[in-house]
């Protein structure tokens, strides 16, 4: 299979295979096994999988959910117009099996440009200013940094990405 057609990105089910799923992170991987479909079903948290076009084992995946921040968070330049409580879209959850971490599949750049386009094409109809992650430890810190993802001025511990930025991108609709 050529490029964009090795993958397939969809909503997780139950007939998901996620009980080998290892990342290498214990948190990550017990959250797609034990919670990640509750989330999903209940509406808390979007899951997304990636997949072999027609195979149901699960190689990545993340969540979406909204989110917001203060505007006091930010600097004076950038709140400016903006209402006090800014919304956005949270990336909750991202991970790779540990098969595929630093290959030449990318698999992890893939997850996140699906999780933007996702976002972004949501944000056509519900407001989301911008895309946030909450890093998980130092690699992920570094990984999102590498994507061009900025510290929250008030909270440096917190990677933001601006929506514009993702519209820039012009990233093809979701599947």
């Amino acid at each position: 299979m050529a490029g964009g057609d090795r993958w397939r990105f969809e909503p997780l089910e139950r007939s998901h295979i996620v009980q080998d799923f290892r990342c290498g992170k214990e948190d990550l991987d017990t959250y797609l096994k034990r919670y990640a479909l509750t989330n999903h079903k209940k509406g808390t948290a979007r899951a997304y999988v990636a997949v072999h076009p027609g195979e149901r084992v699960v190689w990545g995946y993340f969540t979406l959910s909204n989110t917001e921040l203060s505007a006091d968070l930010l600097e004076d330049e950038e709140r400016r117009g903006l209402p006090r409580r800014i919304p956005g879209t949270l990336l909750g959850r991202m991970a790779v099996h540990s098969d595929l971490q630093r290959s030449e599949e990318k698999l992890g750049k893939r997850i996140l440009m699906n999780a933007f386009a996702r976002a972004e094409h949501a944000s056509q109809t519900v407001g989301s200013f911008f895309f946030l992650v909450d890093p998980l430890d130092e690699d992920a810190r570094r990984f999102y940094l590498r994507h061009g993802f900025k510290a929250v001025p008030g909270e440096p511990q917190r990677l933001l990405y601006p929506m514009t930025k993702i519209r820039e991108l012009r990233l093809p609709p979701p599947e």
